[in-house]
């Protein structure tokens, strides 16, 4: 009596190891190109300031003149938001890039005036800037906050992003950033 082995296709694990594999690129693909990906119609950065320490309690902040007004106030989908409506603000990037911490967000409508405002705040440290809000074709962008990383101390600071509008309209968001 004679007993054949069976051959088993390795065609299977072949395949689903390869839609694994493009599973886990795709994947990495987006989180290092899509999702950390600075804005590229974003407005040019704000002029820097003069420095100031971190370790001292009073902050730097920089004033620029608003946009124009000839914008619409429309959301993406076309509606006009209501006066008293919370801004919705995305925190796209922060990170250290060299010897920058950069801040971009994103304002999910048009706003034809405003002001952003990004305190920092580590202990009793704060560290405060500001820029203008600057419309882009169918949403907002704050202007990038780019803070020198001589001015942190190192550890971990959390931050608190303010949009407001000169109609009195509102939002922030937050985030936190290791040094």
């Amino acid at each position: 009596m004679k007993i054949e082995k069976q051959k088993k296709s390795k065609a299977p694990i072949i395949i689903i190891f390869l839609i694994i594999a493009i599973a886990i690129a795709v994947g990495a693909y987006y989180l290092l190109f899509i999702h950390n990906k600075p804005s590229n119609d974003s407005p040019p950065n704000p002029g820097e300031s003069t420095s100031s320490s971190a370790k001292d309690s009073s902050s730097d902040t920089i004033t620029t003149d608003s946009p124009n007004d000839s914008t619409s106030k429309d959301t993406p989908d076309g509606s006009k938001p209501a006066s008293g409506d919370p801004i919705s603000v995305t925190i796209l990037y922060n990170d250290v890039m060299g010897d920058i911490v950069r801040v971009q967000s994103q304002i999910d409508e048009i706003l034809p005036n405003g002001n952003c405002t990004i305190k920092f705040k580590k202990g009793s440290s704060v560290i405060e800037r500001s820029a203008p809000v600057s419309a882009q074709s169918s949403y907002s962008v704050c202007q990038n906050f780019d803070v020198p990383t001589n001015e942190f101390s190192p550890g971990i600071w959390d931050f608190t992003l303010t949009v407001q509008t000169d109609s009195g309209r509102h939002g922030e968001t937050s985030g936190r950033i290791s040094l």
